[in-house]
């Protein structure tokens, strides 16, 4: 609880660093009804999952309760995805009382910080740019928060609302470093990539890239190039090699592992087979597929299945809407923020992970990280503005989309 009670007062405190009052007034009272909305639906899942006498919801989530109970009872194992596990034990034991509805509201706060951070580097890009800060910021939060398909991806007792606040923080603390240079903020930046490359491991086994990816960020976030800067990435390396010494052997094998994986699953596949992965990947699993999840789904939940079908009739609108920005104007991504393109980068490699080890067909959870990374980079880069050319191609892409969607999805 006492976690929780924190990332509350970190939300409002991102809230407040917004320096234009209407929009921080806006992206307030997002929050606040926000905040009702998904209570509502923890409620109706709560109340579901009593109905059918369990306490958390099943596969994944199951084996994550049951290691953090084990933790709470002395029993420590070498766990999969002991990060999250550690994390889960924490939460409870700065709580009141054991109860995985802790998890559940730790990790929908996650997700909020997490989709504020990205809001303000959208509002960072556009201020960057001079264009219209606040209708983009306000459609962006609408979109991600009051979507229940990334609530109910995130909500669960799963890892990947903690992956995606990793990302999310990452570039955050490079933004606040960026804004006042020092010399012991580049450190403490450097040490917590090295720190992270090595705990990431048990939420994501490749999510050390995340790391990766932040220190170059870091070493171009600004034109002149100096040796400073380079010894401060050779700080970094030194950094994650000392710390990362007793595991830097099992990340070694996991790595090898994944690009097993990935190598024998690309093997034999085309480009139209990759294009088609990748467009189960951001179309799935569509509205007619969570509608019917008793039948396509292993694992389902009533509220579960009614979430994914808004869900995912919201996102299929939302896809030919961010395509229509793209028409006109146009910003080139030269100029976009380094923090925009980091996301950018993050994106592309999560694509294409995931489009190739699971051709496509990704659990629930996996998509709202995409859909907020893909969010992030068009209302960052892109602008819309009503005119009959874009409200032209916003209605054909939704055709197109609820029509080849079914398709793909059926």
């Amino acid at each position: 609880m006492i976690i929780n009670i924190f990332l509350i007062f970190a939300i409002a405190y991102l809230i407040r660093q917004i320096s234009n009052q209407a929009l921080k007034k806006q992206v307030m009272n997002i929050f606040l009804i926000a905040s009702f909305f998904q209570i509502i639906f923890l409620i109706l899942y709560r109340i579901e999952l009593y109905q059918l006498d369990r306490v958390v919801y099943y596969s994944d989530a199951e084996v994550y309760w049951e290691e953090t109970l084990n933790y709470l009872n002395g029993n420590i194992t070498d766990a999969y995805n002991a990060s999250y596990i550690w994390t889960c034990w924490l939460l409870q034991k700065t709580s009141p009382f054991i109860s995985v509805i802790w998890n559940n509201m730790y990790n929908i706060l996650v997700m909020d910080l997490s989709i504020l951070i990205s809001a303000l580097v959208i509002i960072h890009n556009k201020n960057y740019i001079n264009s219209n800060v606040i209708s983009q910021t306000r459609v962006f939060l609408i979109l991600n928060l009051f979507n229940p398909l990334i609530l109910f991806g995130y909500m669960r007792n799963l890892k990947d609302a903690s992956f995606l606040l990793y990302i999310s923080l990452t570039i955050y603390l490079l933004q606040k470093l960026n804004q006042k240079r020092h010399i012991l903020k580049e450190i403490f930046y450097c040490i917590f990539l090295g720190i992270m490359a090595v705990v990431s491991y048990g939420i994501r086994p490749w999510a050390f890239v995340i790391s990766i990816y932040g220190a170059l960020a870091f070493l171009f976030s600004n034109n002149k190039f100096n040796k400073l800067r380079s010894i401060m990435i050779l700080l970094f390396i030194g950094c994650f090699c000392i710390i990362a010494a007793p595991q830097i052997i099992r990340i070694y094998d996991s790595t090898i592992l994944w690009t097993n994986v990935i190598e024998n699953r690309s093997q034999g596949m085309g480009i139209l087979e990759l294009v088609k992965s990748m467009a189960t990947l951001l179309l799935g699993p569509g509205y007619l597929r969570s509608l019917l999840g008793h039948r396509y789904f292993l694992f389902y939940m009533i509220i579960g299945n009614i979430m994914c079908f808004i869900g995912s009739i919201i996102w299929w609108i939302q896809i030919p809407y961010m395509i229509s920005m793209v028409k006109k104007p146009r910003i080139s991504f030269r100029k976009a923020s380094i923090y925009l393109k980091y996301y950018f980068i993050m994106t592309i490699s999560y694509i294409l992970i995931y489009s190739i080890s699971y051709r496509g067909s990704t659990e629930i959870r996996m998509r709202s990280t995409l859909y907020i990374l893909i969010s992030t980079i068009f209302f960052g880069i892109f602008d819309y503005k009503l005119n009959k050319t874009q409200l032209l191609l916003f209605g054909c892409g939704i055709v197109v989309i609820f029509i080849g969607g079914s398709i793909i999805g059926f």
